[in-house]
């Protein structure tokens, strides 16, 4: 076969695949710019065009946006495991240390089994921080 022909393996990075790069399918993280709230993203592919901002953002947003990150996946049915697992990390730190409310850890909790998007630190930092609650809750 001639190089570059349909069923030809060329080795990423050898002189004979000068001229055949992968398009960078990625947008740029500067390019995109989140809505002032994520509950205005409607469709599944807004969301995705957004998951490199929202990863890029996820240490710096307050419990009512994450919160509303989780619900929005969840109605849009779409979970991103990369952006999840950044988003994963900031979350279990601040329902630990009471930054969500009982209604917000409820909603997250919700979201995420509708995801089917268990995640043990999540789960976990729920339990803690609602169990002392517990007579706090409506019925």
């Amino acid at each position: 076969l001639a190089p570059g022909r349909p069923g030809e393996d060329i080795e990423p990075g050898s002189p004979r695949d000068a001229g055949h790069e992968t398009p960078n399918l990625q947008a740029s993280k500067d390019t995109v710019e989140l809505p002032s709230d994520i509950r205005e993203v409607q469709t599944f592919s807004e969301f995705l065009r957004l998951c490199p901002a929202l990863k890029e953002a996820a240490a710096k947003m307050p419990s009512a946006e994450l919160t509303a990150l989780c619900e929005t996946a969840a109605r849009l049915k779409f979970f991103d495991g990369d952006l999840f697992e950044e988003v994963f990390i900031h979350m279990a730190v601040k329902i630990r240390t009471g930054s969500f409310n009982i209604e917000q850890t409820t909603s997250v909790a919700s979201s995420l089994v509708d995801l089917n998007a268990c995640n043990v630190g999540i789960f976990g930092a729920a339990a803690a921080s609602l169990l002392p609650q517990i007579g706090q809750m409506s019925k």
